[in-house]
């Protein structure tokens, strides 16, 4: 997939099938819809709401963007939350979340700088 969102016709194409995973009721689609504003008003926090819920049932998508939230969204940013959830979502096979994880550790952004960390999650994240 690498470049594969460089070009518009294919960020329209992943909208569109978002969004139809979205009316079919996929509930990850539904949050994602939110988040980003597409098929509605964007709605961080109705996203929020609808990534925890999906997180409490191991979904590591929704962990990985609850890291996200955490780390860029929230109206009180907390590095420490998001390195909690990425952890969680690396733990689980996620590769955004193990990338994610290795630049915290790499930079100290909510965890104490670990260059031997940073290298392991991201030859995790290389490898999943």
């Amino acid at each position: 997939l690498y470049g594969w969102f460089d070009k518009q016709e294919n960020v329209e194409k992943a909208k569109e099938l978002v969004l139809r995973a979205s009316r079919l009721g996929c509930h990850c689609a539904m949050a994602e819809c939110a988040y980003k504003g597409w098929g509605e008003e964007k709605d961080v926090d109705k996203a929020f709401k609808s990534y925890s819920e999906l997180a409490k049932k191991s979904n590591t998508h929704a962990m990985h963007r609850l890291g996200c939230y955490w780390d860029f969204d929230a109206e009180n940013v907390d590095p420490k939350e998001a390195v909690r959830w990425y952890r969680r979502a690396a733990k689980g096979g996620h590769i955004s979340a193990s990338y994610n994880l290795s630049v915290a550790y790499n930079f100290g952004l909510g965890v104490a700088k670990n260059p031997r960390e940073a290298f392991k999650w991201c030859s995790r994240s290389a490898n999943l």
